[in-house]
């Protein structure tokens, strides 16, 4: 059951229909399923009514393929929402998020709006996808790859020992001329600017990226497009609410997030506060 006694109460109350819907959605695949059953017993009892009866057999087939699939879709969604607010923290707040009054464009009815925003959540998820599978670009790698010499370098460097009638060199654990020894430190500390040219060398010599961001830059693309992400969320959780108002069904999509279709925000500061 994704309802909790820790949610807001109309948070609670969405959850609890969702469950109820779940469970109702799986009554109705039984029950069709129970006279299909009937029906296939009825044809041996009653061999003359066959075509009448797999006709209807047929019939119920088809209506079983749209419950079953409802079904799923509230099953998978009642599982996200509930694994949701398993992973909440035990002192942390549960509270109700700002409502978000939704409009319609001109001319523009529910279903439509919806189907909108869902076009524009797509089109975000595959930007997502898309900076995500950028590459960083060959300035960055150099620049990488010159840090990870000196840290090679640093590594590598031995301690040197010295007195009037002795010199002694020590290489760090692992390092020295040992069974296993570390040759890329060994080759850092030896001549690092010839081991940084070389690795640069190597990078120019590699297909250049087509789609590149550094760090920086895709880590604050990424955030942009969450934030993208979870605005149009809750203006399609809302024309969905406005829909339910005025007497019509929409379905959720599973894999919207239980947050925003729950109306709540989870407030970590709590439980540092407590």
């Amino acid at each position: 059951m994704a309802s909790s006694s820790r949610l807001p109460l109309k948070a609670n109350v969405k959850a609890q229909a969702i469950d109820d819907a779940t469970q109702a959605a799986q009554a109705m695949v039984s029950a069709t399923l129970g006279m299909m059953r009937e029906l296939r017993d009825a044809i041996r009892n009653n061999p003359g009514r066959q075509a009448e009866f797999e006709a209807e057999i047929d019939r119920l087939s088809e209506r079983l393929e749209t419950q079953q699939a409802r079904h799923c879709a509230l099953a998978d969604l009642n599982a996200s929402i509930r694994h949701y607010l398993e992973k909440v923290p035990p002192g942390a707040s549960i509270e109700t998020a700002p409502r978000l009054k939704v409009r319609l464009k001109e001319g523009e009815s529910l279903t439509r709006a919806i189907d909108r925003i869902r076009d524009e959540i797509a089109d975000q998820i595959r930007e997502r996808h898309r900076v995500l599978r950028a590459e960083l670009p060959i300035a960055d790698r150099k620049r990488a790859a010159r840090a990870y010499v000196n840290e090679l370098a640093a590594k590598g460097s031995p301690r040197i020992a010295a007195d009037h009638d002795r010199f002694e060199l020590n290489f760090p654990s692992g390092i020295s001329f040992g069974p296993k020894p570390d040759v890329q430190a060994l080759l850092a500390w030896l001549n690092p600017e010839k081991f940084r040219e070389r690795l640069c060398d190597e990078i120019d010599a590699m297909p250049k990226p087509k789609f590149a961001l550094s760090t920086d830059a895709k880590r604050d693309r990424l955030r942009e497009i969450k934030t993208a992400i979870t605005e149009l969320e809750r203006e399609e959780e809302g024309l969905i609410e406005k829909a339910a108002d005025e007497g019509f069904d929409i379905a959720r999509r599973p894999d919207a997030s239980p947050a925003v279709i729950l109306g709540i925000v989870i407030n970590k500061k709590a439980q540092v506060a407590a």
